[in-house]
Parts: structure tokens; C-alpha cells; sequence
């Protein structure tokens, strides 16, 4: 008991490593008489993008798959989950794969994950779907090696379904896997969602930038922020990962630091970002904001295709320094901006990832 108040995060990290290390041997998985989708690689780690796209996969399983239960299977652990699903699987049951950015090299564990929970139910009937995902393989060794291991993997599941969450992952997924597979094409799951709250006041210039493998040098990110420090004293710093706990596990913890972190997307004036779920984020909530590209190029592909009809989200390259500064300038005189939503994200932007999941054929 001395550690718990001494040292909090330490002893919730002790309990939350043993309960994974019991999950890795034996998952437990009671069968009930409801259909179920099995929904895999589903992350504990802190960054909140990909915990909001697992927050915005459970909303859309219960908005469109509602005589389903939906079973999480934590990343790292489908060694343990594959083997009591096996025993158990019915032939209505739904795979289902987290998605997001990490399809490819550059997050490799996620992509030998992926790899290995297809190849598990490839020889079954049941439907393999994978959610919005970024294709990003390198043109390395590792990335070619890892891309050829995945064409014959994914080859062999007649029964997978693959969707891209931006045109040019779209083609790479075309280009590098078999016809034999189905390719969708929809939006990021998170842009599903509507979180645009009325009763909060914008006050702040927001900076949510990434510092991890993903950054791409900019100069005029660079400019923009020596402008803004320069210049205005309302500028706080946040980022879309959280360390408030080493491990988000419940659908209770998730919902509380997704909720905080959109509330200061909604107390701010304005956003800059390079970060995906960032631009996400803003979109979501009304928040103006100034776009920056990333590495594999995923942020200026998801704005070209599904937000650059929104008047509040800029992306940087197709404006000047000094074009910038007055957009700066003009939302932090604005009082309590509200965005409006895309005509290009609704219902129907979702209609293949929604048959994939009620149509009972491929």
C-alpha cells in the first residue's frame, strides 16, 4: 500500500503489467449466443489519435452492427486471443482490424501483427476487415521485404477486406496487393465523428506537433512559430498523447482524456499542426486551424480529399508566410468561431465500410 500513495503511477504500472502478462498466456473470451466481431491490435498506448480512432470504431459497430457483440482484443495479445477464438468462432462472427497509419515498415510490429492474425483466419468464411488504414511502406530493404511477406499474405484471404483512408494509399494498396482482395476507399473513422461543443470559449492559439519518426522538417512551421512567440502571449503548447497513465485500457479511461483533449481543441482560437488527428481534431470540434504536412505525406492526402472544402482548415503550402500571419491574426479577433461541417464526410463517404460489415457476401 506505500507504493500506491507514494508513488501512483508506478503501482498502477505494476498492476496493469501483470494483468498483460496473464492476457498474453490465456484471453478470456466466455462465449455467448450473440454474434460477435472480434475487433484486433486494439492499442494501450498514450497517443490519442489512435485512441479516438478506436473510440470512433465502437460507435460506428454499434450504429451499424447493433446484434453484434463487439469483443476487444488488445495489441500484443493476439497470440493468446487467436488461439481461444479458435475453439469458438461461428461462421456470423466478424475479424476486424484496428485502423490508422501504421500499415507498412514504419510501425512494423503493427504490420507482422496485422500479418499474422490474417494468416490465422484466411482458411475460415468469416470476414477479415481491416479499418481505415495508411499505407506506408518505405522503398527499403525492410520495407520491400515486409511488402512482398504482406502481397502473399493478403493474397491468400479471399475473404479480407482492406480499406484506405486517403486516395493515395488507395493506389499503393492497388498497385502493391491482388485484385483477389476488395479495396475500399473511405474516410479516417475519426472524421465520423462530431464533437463541436457551443458552451466552451475559444481563448488560446493552440501548437499539437510531433517530435516522433513521422516529422517533416519545415521552415515555414519554423517562421510561424518565432511569429506566434513573438507576438501573442495567449500560445500553449499540448500535443495528441497523453501520459496520464502507462496503459489505456477501458472504454471509461479513454473517453475521459479523449473528452479533455477536445475541450482545448474547443477553447482555442486557432490550431497548428502537423499531425493528422490534429487537423482531425480541429475539424471535429469547428476548430480553425493551420495544417503542416508529415513524412509519409497522409495529412496533406486526407485534407485533399476529404476537408479542403472546409473554409477553417488551411494547409499551409497553399499559403504564404504573410498569408498565414493575417489567418493568425483574424481568428484570435474572432469571438468563439464555430466550423461547419465537410460536404464531403457524412453517411455515405461510409457506405462500403458499412456493407462490409452488414452484408452477409464479400
Amino acid at each position: 500500500m506505500i507504493n500506491k500513495y507514494l508513488n501512483p503511477s508506478k503501482y498502477y504500472r505494476g498492476i496493469q503489467d501483470v494483468f498483460f502478462r496473464i492476457l498474453q498466456f490465456k484471453y478470456p473470451l466466455v462465449r455467448s449466443n450473440k454474434k460477435r466481431i472480434y475487433l484486433f491490435s486494439v492499442p494501450v498506448h498514450d497517443n490519442l489519435g489512435d485512441q479516438a480512432i478506436v473510440y470512433a470504431q465502437l460507435e460506428f459497430l454499434k450504429s451499424v452492427a447493433p446484434n453484434y457483440e463487439i469483443k476487444i482484443i488488445y495489441e500484443n495479445l493476439y497470440n493468446s486471443a487467436i488461439e481461444e477464438i479458435s475453439f469458438q468462432l461461428q461462421k456470423d462472427d466478424i475479424i476486424a482490424i484496428h485502423g490508422g497509419g501504421n500499415m507498412g515498415d514504419v510501425w512494423e510490429n503493427y504490420e507482422v501483427e496485422r500479418q499474422f492474425i490474417i494468416s490465422a483466419f484466411a482458411g475460415t468464411t468469416n470476414k477479415i476487415i481491416s479499418f481505415p488504414q495508411s499505407y506506408n511502406f518505405t522503398n527499403t530493404i525492410k520495407g520491400d521485404a515486409l511488402r512482398n511477406e504482406a502481397r502473399k499474405v493478403y493474397s491468400k484471404a479471399s475473404n479480407l477486406l482492406l480499406f484506405a483512408r486517403e486516395s493515395l494509399s488507395l493506389k499503393n494498396m492497388t498497385n502493391s496487393f491482388t485484385v483477389k482482395n476488395h479495396i475500399g476507399f473511405v474516410p479516417d473513422i475519426v472524421l465520423s465523428l462530431d464533437k463541436r461543443d457551443t458552451n466552451v470559449s475559444r481563448s488560446n492559439i493552440m501548437t499539437i506537433l510531433r517530435s516522433d519518426r513521422e516529422l517533416l522538417e519545415n521552415k515555414t512551421k519554423d517562421t510561424i512559430l518565432k511569429y506566434l512567440n513573438a507576438h501573442y502571449t495567449n500560445v500553449i503548447k499540448s500535443d495528441t498523447t497523453s501520459r496520464y497513465i502507462p496503459y489505456i485500457v477501458s472504454n471509461r479511461t479513454r473517453n475521459k482524456l479523449l473528452n479533455s483533449k477536445w475541450r482545448e481543441f474547443s477553447s482555442s482560437k486557432i490550431v497548428i499542426t502537423d499531425r493528422l488527428h490534429g487537423m482531425i481534431f480541429a475539424y471535429i470540434t469547428g476548430t480553425p486551424a493551420i495544417v503542416f504536412d508529415n513524412q509519409n505525406h497522409k495529412v496533406r492526402n486526407s485534407y485533399n480529399d476529404w476537408l479542403n472544402d472546409v473554409d477553417y482548415i488551411h494547409f499551409a503550402d497553399d499559403y504564404s508566410n504573410d498569408e498565414l500571419e493575417k489567418l493568425i491574426t483574424k481568428y484570435n479577433n474572432t469571438s468563439n468561431f464555430m466550423g461547419k461541417v465537410s460536404g464531403l464526410v457524412n453517411d455515405s463517404s461510409y457506405v462500403k465500410l458499412i456493407d462490409a460489415f452488414q452484408l452477409n457476401k464479400l
